[in-house]
């Protein structure tokens, strides 16, 4: 648990495990580095780079992936 109670990413993450899922996959922008890190803290991995992916301003998306 992230901060002592289910995060609602986490309770994605097990609604996907029930559901039978295999893989989540989501975009990030480059520089929120907050979101990353919980991202990886729950064990997704980056799997590319989207180039110039989000305007305003211009700037890549980081594709990652969590393999359930």
């Amino acid at each position: 648990m992230l901060g002592g109670y289910p995060s609602n990413l986490e309770l994605l993450i097990d609604e996907a495990k029930e559901s039978n899922m295999f893989v989540i996959t989501l975009e990030v922008r480059n520089s929120n580095i907050p979101a990353i890190k919980l991202y990886e803290k729950c064990d997704f991995s980056n799997v590319s780079v989207r180039k110039n992916y989000y305007k305003n301003p211009t700037e890549d998306a980081i594709l990652m992936n969590l393999t359930l």
